[in-house]
């Protein structure tokens, strides 16, 4: 199961096949409101049928949504500490190569934004940015040689493109993957 509880991991709770087939995962979470899909077998996202709040999930699908508690929002003990409010006022970039690996620059309002793609598993916690001064997030990533498909996460719930790079391809969930070619 992944969700906004484990920054959308697909290995950090991992659920356990029942006698009559079913699967179950027990998680302890803080009052609060947070969307959720089925990972099975790695790859293939699917909301829970069962559940009656569901939220978009920016892909044309849908998350669902468990409330846990009273139904409001989490106390502020609960949630992520918020960082101080920076405006945005440098601009994306294209990835460019540096003497170190590829530089990515995002520009975003966010609290968190991390680089995703299949260099890294698409894993939300491997590879976050850090934020400038200017608001923008960066990262320098040593990629191999070849072609790669990436996205940002923002807030640990929200996949973005690259607005600053054309290159693009479907990336099987109705939306699409950024794309760089490494030389």
């Amino acid at each position: 199961m992944a969700g906004e509880f484990n920054a959308w991991s697909t290995s950090a709770d991992p659920m356990s096949k029942q006698a009559d087939g079913s699967w179950k995962l027990v998680k302890k979470l803080e009052p609060g409101r947070y969307a959720y899909k089925f990972v099975i077998d790695g790859t293939n996202w699917k909301p829970d049928p069962d559940a009656t709040d569901k939220v978009d999930d920016g892909f044309g699908g849908s998350n669902s949504v468990v409330v846990v508690g009273g139904g409001g929002a989490a106390p502020a003990s609960a949630t992520a500490p918020a960082k101080a409010a920076v405006a945005v006022t440098g601009r994306g970039k294209a990835p460019e190569p540096t003497a170190d690996g590829v530089r990515f620059t995002f520009a975003t309002a966010a609290r968190t934004v991390s680089l995703c793609g299949d260099f890294n598993g698409w894993a939300p916690l491997a590879d976050p940015m850090t934020q400038q001064s200017d608001g923008t997030w960066t990262i320098v990533r040593k990629l191999a040689a070849g072609r790669h498909a990436y996205k940002y996460l923002v807030d640990g719930a929200k996949w973005a493109t690259d607005p600053v790079n054309p290159d693009s391809e479907d990336d099987g969930f109705g939306g699409k993957n950024s794309i760089l070619i490494v030389k």
